[in-house]
């Protein structure tokens, strides 16, 4: 379940799921993840989300990662 509402100047959605596959497979998705780049991608003000070919192109490495412990750790090569 994905919901949004309109406030001041900016737009808030929220994903109402849990972190893990036992309520929704959504967050271990590849859809979860286009959905976020969407919402990133809109957040930035320029409109409709890119491609998804462009996006991946412009995608960044992780800088950190929150392990199966629920610890940061840093991404492996």
């Amino acid at each position: 379940l994905v919901t949004g509402m309109k406030k001041d100047k900016g737009t808030l959605v929220l994903f109402h799921v849990t972190p893990e596959a036992t309520w929704s497979n959504l967050p271990i998705s590849g859809t979860f993840v286009e959905m976020l780049r969407r919402v990133v991608q809109l957040s930035r003000n320029q409109g409709a989300a890119i491609a998804n070919a462009e996006a991946t192109a412009a995608s960044l490495a992780p800088y950190r990662m929150i392990g199966a412990d629920g610890m940061l750790t840093s991404p492996s090569p």
